[in-house]
């Protein structure tokens, strides 16, 4: 049986009079938690308190101890990326008007009259949100490049009134929030949420307001677990908790101290149903709340439920809480099959290929951390990179929207188009609500940082990277996902066969055939962009396209995803269309620059093989052939070069065979007086030619 099992956690100081130190509130403490969760392949989500970031970081250079504060816990958050946790930010702005006490090295937080959001300047609002991601990004893209933030918790849970919010999430692509605590409510001078009329739901989508779902929303809630405990248990885990720390001394009351709010006695609930935050009869799901006492009572929580959220706080973590989280996460494990990356819990809640569900359509920023995939049935992603399209996008995007299977979502990323490419998709949208998502670049920043940008926000198993000027059969997902269902193991490259139009009007047929991957791929049959679909974990393994390259793109990217033994599927139908046009294109190159690079890339292969003891006869031939074909065409361009680089590889390696694309009559040459001499008679004999005809 399976369970839903989220551990968050508010990664922060204390927040009153005290704030306690990094060492003792939260870098030991989160320590202890990765030595609990880890071993169990737990994932969790750790919001990090960004205000105290930027606020160390203000104070690094009149005080060391700040900066030196900043590092450590700067180099524990790579840690838990490193160990594959997610981080978001979290802010809690009275952190703003934060006094720095250089003795006690501690800050004062007793100034609330900024604690919530709502009390900001909109000035001081895109202040905090700009400087969070920054200084987020900062930390986290020196171990993880490609990771993007989009999830959200507010300080205190004050994410109301979501209007303050709502502008930053859509222009910081940030999709999730987790501050609800569904049927709670709290007025104070500090905390200020009402959740009292919240759905009583683990996931739900919501627009405007984060109590009110929303099935056509672009934003998804991620609900705390709320459970019921009544007098006697709360009594005796009271008791139990003060001999722990009369006997045991295992406390955290000298950390710091946390902030004091004063209850507002005039404001009620929306609903009537709702429980106050003060009320022991409810208690949100939380590590620091579970004692050996209450151990029943969460198993029993789970038991009767698919989904259970904690929300917990390192620097309230005693050891007997410690404890008790490992026993509760043991005995879980030991029982059912435990999900715990909140990717894959909200697609079983929401499923995006279903009418009803969420399929968003978010600006710039949208991400998925760590490109973690759902699990499930062969869900595809298709990323299209734009680039003055305007006469071809509509053709092409609704050749995708009409698939017999539907993708899981279209993302596409206009990289600076100057025509009327934006305007087509915009279009496309209102006419296919809620299907396309559009992303648009700071300026022209080539094809591959596009197709890499729609990647990092990308959530299906399988990426499509469609060049907005193809076409695809409307059976294409349909049966290539049929392939791979029906694999004996599931592809990293599926490799589709496809039709070329040229712009004479002429076509050609692209058939490929099963053999050694490695002379398809030297020999340039390994499938074209559009026609493959590549796994989304493998691109993620070798960190997507090489951003770096002008051409020879797709080959770079095979060749780096088999040199991490890729497994690869021939597909022999043909699905998809793959079109010449004259100009707008993504990829621009020079001709003699293009043939360099294509030289450049096989002879990558070639090395690696060899290096590697892998090069067989038949790949070592195919490496010639080629080569020598392209060598012929580079001549035209850049004569020295393609004679440099035919003694290296062409004379060092072997002779070309005669299944080159040369002629009898020039290989004879060849064979008799070289290559340049070759070369100087096949140009004279074209010249002669064209003067006759």
């Amino acid at each position: 049986m399976k369970k839903n099992l989220l551990l968050t956690f508010d990664y922060e100081l204390f927040l009153g009079p005290r704030s306690g130190q990094p060492i003792e509130s939260i870098i030991e403490p989160t320590e202890r938690i990765r030595k609990v969760i880890n071993p169990k392949g737990i994932k969790a989500i750790f919001f990090v308190d960004t205000t105290y970031l930027i606020t160390l970081e203000k104070f690094s250079n009149q005080h060391p101890a700040c900066a030196a504060d900043l590092k450590i816990v700067s180099d524990q958050i790579k840690q838990l990326i490193s160990d594959g946790h997610y981080i978001f930010p979290h802010i809690h702005p009275h952190w703003l008007d934060a006094e720095y006490d250089a003795v006690q090295h501690q800050f004062n937080l007793s100034d609330v009259k900024r604690y919530r959001f709502h009390n900001l300047t909109e000035h001081d609002r895109e202040l905090v949100f700009r400087e969070s991601f920054r200084i987020l990004n900062t930390i986290i893209n020196s171990v993880d490049s490609k990771y993007q933030i989009n999830g959200f918790r507010a300080g205190g849970w004050s994410i109301q009134p979501f209007s303050d919010f709502k502008p930053f999430f859509e222009r910081f692509g940030i999709k999730y929030d987790f501050s609800v605590m569904a049927g709670l409510y709290q007025f104070s001078n500090a905390q200020y949420f009402d959740f009292s009329n919240a759905p009583g739901k683990p996931v739900y989508a919501f627009n405007s307001e984060v109590s009110i779902e929303d099935q056509n929303g672009h934003f998804v809630q991620v609900s705390s677990s709320v459970l019921s405990v009544n007098t006697v248990l709360d009594k005796a885990d009271r008791l139990h908790r003060k001999i722990l720390y009369k006997l045991l001394k295992d406390h955290t009351y000298t950390r710091g101290i946390g902030q004091q709010s004063k209850r507002l006695q005039d404001v009620l609930p929306v609903s009537e149903k709702g429980v106050s935050t003060s009320d022991n009869s409810k208690e949100p799901a939380s590590v620091e709340l579970m004692s050996i006492v209450k151990l029943p009572l969460y198993l029993k929580f789970i038991e009767q439920n698919d989904f259970m959220h904690f929300v917990s706080h390192p620097k309230m973590l005693s050891r007997h809480n410690l404890s008790t989280l490992d026993k509760f996460l043991t005995a879980v494990c030991n029982k059912y099959t435990v999900v715990s990356d909140y990717l894959q819990i909200v697609a079983e809640y929401l499923p995006i290929n279903k009418k009803e569900s969420v399929v968003n359509q978010f600006p710039a920023n949208v991400t998925n951390p760590h490109g973690t995939e759902t699990t499930g049935m062969t869900t595809i992603s298709v990323v299209v990179p734009c680039y003055n399209v305007a006469n071809y996008i509509e053709e092409g995007l609704r050749s995708v929207l009409a698939q017999s299977k539907p993708p899981l979502e279209i993302i596409c990323v206009d990289d600076g188009s100057s025509d009327e490419t934006v305007d087509i998709v915009k279009k496309l949208q209102i006419e296919f609500p809620g299907k396309i998502q559009l992303l648009i670049n700071d300026g022209n920043r080539g094809a591959t940082y596009t197709r890499n940008r729609g990647l990092a926000v990308a959530r299906g198993e399988y990426i499509q990277f469609f060049d907005a000027d193809d076409i695809l059969i409307n059976t294409k997902f349909e049966y290539q996902t049929e392939l791979i269902n029906n694999a004996k193991v599931k592809p990293d490259i599926l490799v589709g066969s496809c039709k070329k139009l040229f712009l004479d009007g002429s076509e050609k047929m692209y058939l490929y055939e099963d053999g050694d991957p490695w002379v398809r791929l030297m020999d340039a049959m390994l499938g074209v962009t559009t026609s493959n679909l590549f796994k989304k974990s493998k691109l993620l393994e070798i960190n997507g396209w090489s951003e770096s390259l002008k051409s020879s793109q797709e080959y770079d990217l095979m060749l780096r995803m088999m040199q991490k033994d890729a497994i690869a599927l021939i597909d022999q139908k043909i699905v998809s269309v793959n079109r010449e046009r004259p100009f707008g294109s993504i990829t621009k190159t020079n001709p003699g620059e293009k043939w360099k690079r294509f030289i450049a890339i096989r002879a990558r292969i070639f090395f690696y093989l060899k290096e590697t003891n892998k090069l067989t006869p038949e790949i070592r031939q195919t490496f010639i052939n080629r080569v020598f074909d392209a060598l012929r065409i580079l001549y035209l361009y850049d004569k020295n070069e393609a004679i440099r680089l035919h003694k290296e590889y062409i004379l060092k390696e072997g002779k070309p065979s005669d299944s080159t694309s040369s002629t009898p009559k020039y290989m004879l040459i060849y064979n008799l007086f070289g290559f340049n001499s070759a070369q100087k008679a096949s140009l004279l004999f074209n010249q002669r030619q064209k003067r006759i005809h």
